[in-house]
């Protein structure tokens, strides 16, 4: 009889481990972020209409996504809570190469936020001194929906495979991509980045 208790016990606590375990499961299956970066499409076409003959100056470019722009965070994990990100700014050649980049620690949102807001007015000033061309001719803008990243170093070669992409179905020499991202080495959830792509070239 006292056997058969023990057995029961044991099989009891085998049950409660399990249980635990997929809960466990369970919880790390939904630790997902999405960040959601939209640019309005029929402003992007008037900006390119607006300069196709002559283009568009960095700073130009920069003061144009801030009026623009806008993203916002959905955190869907209990527990989750809005961290600081990064505003990533790079240049990618046909190739998928990074030619430059640079960073701008922000603060995410649930509600939508206007990147002058989330940017404090900086971007100008960033696109302005990172791209080495006097002028960008745009081809087209891309929102593409990112694969899920871990690390800084996932997406950023997440970004550079779509901005290739992008590139060639375009046409173009070259992209300005903005991208938000975690400001973590090791993302703490499954992070889907906000990005936009803008085919074009530099003179």
């Amino acid at each position: 009889m006292r056997n058969v208790i023990i057995t029961l016990m044991s099989l009891l606590w085998l049950a409660v481990g399990l249980q635990s375990v997929v809960a466990q499961e369970t919880y790390e299956e939904v630790k997902t972020t999405y960040i959601e970066l939209r640019f309005d499409e029929g402003g992007f076409e008037t900006m390119k209409r607006n300069t196709e003959e002559k283009g568009i100056s960095p700073s130009e470019l920069g003061s144009w996504m801030e009026r623009s722009g806008n993203v916002m965070i959905k955190i869907e994990w209990i527990g989750g809570e809005s961290r600081p990100h990064l505003f990533m700014v790079y240049t990618v050649d046909s190739r998928g190469n990074i030619r430059g980049k640079e960073s701008l620690k922000v603060q995410l949102s649930e509600r939508p936020t206007t990147l002058g807001q989330l940017t404090g007015g900086m971007l100008p000033r960033i696109t302005g001194e990172l791209l080495a061309f006097d002028v960008f001719m745009p081809m087209d803008m891309f929102i593409p929906q990112m694969d899920y990243a871990d690390s800084p170093q996932t997406a950023e070669r997440l970004m550079s495979e779509v901005t290739q992409r992008a590139i060639r179905s375009s046409g173009s020499e070259m992209a300005v991509v903005v991208m938000v991202v975690p400001d973590e080495q090791e993302y703490s959830s499954k992070v889907s980045p906000g990005i936009a792509v803008f085919t074009g070239s530099g003179k």
